[in-house]
């Protein structure tokens, strides 16, 4: 089992990791893990592939009215051409696939073992109403698309782990949707990235870690054979239950950016486990890659949290560098 955290280039982070006076492969040993998976966003240099094991792929969360030509959808949460080429980099479906590919591309640099590809379709005002227009077929048939589109530009030896969220799509919640999906994907080496934070967020009556845990455990169960996928562990936390059933079921026209991102935020909130023992999920699932994956402003927090979440795991944190 590897045993990575998150990280990206920005300008926080790089400065943080400045201060360390390390390279980013010195500072994820010396909290005992072997390395990163990265955030690839932007153009990247291959400086820190040597501590890149995986790579999280650019993600739109609203994306399938415009891969369907739905003109009314896009319009409505996207305005103006200027609006569409902002969010997707493109105007038309076949240009948006070539910045998927370039997305791949700019991965591919830092040699990845596996890609993170979320499968999920909301609009800003659906995470606030719930009232979602497409439902998971629609959404993981779409998706499957979308990536057969583009599956051609990833070397076969990579992998691809296709991530669950907690809107429509592969919530993972439904064992027919999971082999739906996976029928629908023209490729071999493929998996799933199982965030147990999104994965608590599809069962609003949660209250603590134990009960988080449960959950996991009785999903997979019900994946059955589906099981299978789960090649890799997305570790944190969300309690949110509380919150998704207060806020109100209307879109606030006049919230600002940050407002969306603290609502968002409030929901998917990618805390470190601290009570809680860990250990029974991942001997259930046992992993190729277990990546903690958390909210930090600095690297000396992550590794706090880091640390948090390794005491959490138990003996089980000793599987590093075991298959």
């Amino acid at each position: 089992m590897v045993e990575l955290f998150n990280y990206c280039t920005k300008n926080g982070y790089d400065e943080s990791l400045i201060k360390t006076r390390q390279s980013l492969q010195q500072f994820a040993n010396s909290m005992e893990l072997d390395g990163v998976e990265m955030f690839v966003y932007q153009e990247m240099s291959a400086d820190n592939a040597p501590a890149t094991f995986g790579v999280h792929l650019r993600y739109w969360p609203s994306w399938l009215g415009f891969w369907q030509h739905d003109i009314k959808r896009v319009k409505k949460e996207l305005p103006e051409e200027k609006d569409v080429k902002a969010y997707y980099g493109a105007v038309t479906p076949d240009q948006w696939l070539d910045i998927i590919r370039a997305n791949i591309k700019e991965a591919l640099k830092l040699n990845p073992q596996y890609l993170v590809w979320h499968i999920s379709e909301a609009s800003m005002e659906e995470l606030y109403t719930m009232k979602f227009k497409y439902n998971d077929m629609q959404v993981i048939s779409g998706a499957a698309e979308v990536f057969n589109a583009v599956a051609s530009s990833i070397p076969a030896n990579v992998t691809v782990l296709f991530e669950n969220l907690w809107w429509p799509g592969l919530r993972l919640t439904n064992q027919p949707i999971v082999k739906a999906f996976f029928d629908r994907v023209n490729r071999d080496n493929v998996g799933i990235m199982l965030d147990i934070g999104h994965l608590a967020n599809t069962n609003f009556s949660l209250k603590c870690e134990d009960d988080i845990v449960e959950y996991t455990l009785a999903t997979v169960r019900n994946l059955g054979e589906c099981a299978k996928y789960i090649k890799g562990i997305h570790l944190n936390k969300s309690l949110s239950g509380e919150y998704i059933t207060s806020f109100k079921r209307e879109f606030p026209k006049s919230a600002s950016f940050a407002d969306h991102y603290r609502h968002i935020t409030n929901i998917d909130q990618h805390k470190p486990f601290t009570e809680t023992n860990l250990e029974k999920v991942v001997r259930k699932i046992q992993p190729d890659y277990l990546v903690h994956e958390l909210f930090y402003n600095d690297l000396p927090t992550m590794a706090k949290y880091v640390q948090l979440q390794q005491n959490a795991l138990g003996s089980t944190h000793d599987f590093r560098g075991e298959k």
